[in-house]
C-alpha cells in the first residue's frame, strides 16, 4: 500500500523531517571503536625491548641499554641508543631533529631491579635518576628487566608494573 501524503501529514511529520535534516534522528556511530594498543604493547616494541635486552647478554653484563619512541602514538619510531655498555646508566638522545620523544625505554641490570632509579636512588648519585630525567624532560620511562615491565609516568609521577618476569618479550593479549 502506498501513503499519499497531504497537507495534514506533512504538518504532521514536519518535525520529524526537519530533525532528519538536521542530524537528529541519525543514529550514532555505535560500532565498537578499535582501541589501540599500548605502546608497549605494538610489536615493533616488543622487538626492540628485546634488542636492547639482547645487547645487555639479558640483563647479566651489568649495563644498559634502550631505545626511545618518537613522533606520536599513532605514528611513531625507534631510535635504538648506540650503547657503550655503560655500567649503570647510558646517555640517550631524546627529542632528535625536533621529533618529540613519547617514551624512553631502557634495561636495568638484574642486580639493579625493576623500577626506575630516583634522585634518592640512582647508581651515579646524580640527584636526578630515571624519575628525575623523566620530570625534566616529560617523557614517561620504561624498565626493561627479568623481573618484569615498569613505567614512571611523568604526569602523575608514579611507577606502574606493566607486564610480569618476560612477558613483556611476548605479544599482549
Amino acid at each position: 500500500m502506498i501513503a499519499q501524503l497531504n497537507l495534514n501529514t506533512r504538518q504532521t511529520y514536519q518535525p520529524f523531517y526537519d530533525g532528519l535534516a538536521a542530524g537528529w534522528c541519525v543514529p550514532p556511530n555505535t560500532a565498537p571503536q578499535q582501541q589501540q594498543k599500548p605502546i608497549y604493547c605494538q610489536p615493533d616494541v616488543i622487538a626492540a625491548m628485546k634488542r636492547a635486552w639482547s645487547r645487555t647478554a639479558n640483563g647479566t653484563l651489568g649495563t644498559e641499554a634502550g631505545f626511545t619512541v618518537n613522533g606520536t602514538p599513532s605514528k611513531y619510531s625507534i631510535a635504538d641508543t648506540k650503547s657503550g655498555n655503560t655500567q649503570g646508566s647510558q646517555r640517550i638522545t631524546v627529542n632528535p631533529g625536533g621529533v618529540r620523544t613519547l617514551a624512553l625505554f631502557h634495561v636495568h641490570p638484574i642486580r639493579g631491579g625493576r623500577n626506575p632509579s630516583t634522585p634518592e636512588n640512582n647508581y651515579l648519585g646524580s640527584g636526578e635518576g630515571d624519575t628525575g630525567i623523566a620530570d625534566r624532560l616529560k617523557i614517561d620511562i620504561y624498565v626493561i628487566h627479568r623481573d618484569g615491565l615498569s613505567m614512571y609516568d611523568h604526569k602523575t609521577k608514579q611507577v606502574t608494573p606493566l607486564r610480569d618476569n618476560l612477558d613483556w618479550a611476548k605479544p599482549c593479549k
